[in-house]
């Protein structure tokens, strides 16, 4: 039962990393119709193994879990919203790109490139959702 756990909490934080992987790379507005929908298929799943009651766990944990999405996307908005009067319109996390190269994203304009702030807007989408993810989890745990 604890190997099953295991498999599910790694499983959920891979593909939130593959999620939020993609968050940046686009700025189509479409592309958040499946961010939404992708989030509610997580924590429908989520509040299902919750009532279900097979694991060991506290009531909430897999819930926490299965809104991991939405955690990620409201700090993607959250941390525009904050970085935008440093990075401009289009906020990016770079991943292989070297500043002053041209973001690799879909729907950026021609002349967006990579700035030195947008590593900072990187580390703070991938560790800010870490932070709330353990301080929700150690709360109900």
């Amino acid at each position: 039962m604890k190997t099953m756990i295991a498999y599910l909490f790694g499983f959920s934080i891979v593909s939130i990393y593959i999620y939020m992987s993609f968050i940046s790379k686009t700025i189509k507005p479409e592309r958040y119709k499946f961010r939404i929908i992708f989030g509610l298929v997580s924590m429908l799943l989520g509040v299902i193994v919750d009532c279900i009651d097979l694991f060991d766990k506290p009531f909430g944990f897999f819930i926490i879990i299965g809104f991991t999405p939405f955690i990620y996307l409201i700090c993607y908005e959250v941390f525009r919203i904050i970085y935008r009067p440093l990075i401009g319109k289009y906020p990016y996390a770079p991943y292989r790109e070297n500043i002053g190269n041209r973001v690799y994203g879909t729907g950026y304009p021609i002349t967006r490139t990579v700035k030195a702030i947008d590593y900072l807007f990187t580390i703070t989408l991938l560790f800010g959702p870490i932070i709330i993810m353990i301080l929700l989890l150690a709360y109900v745990v």
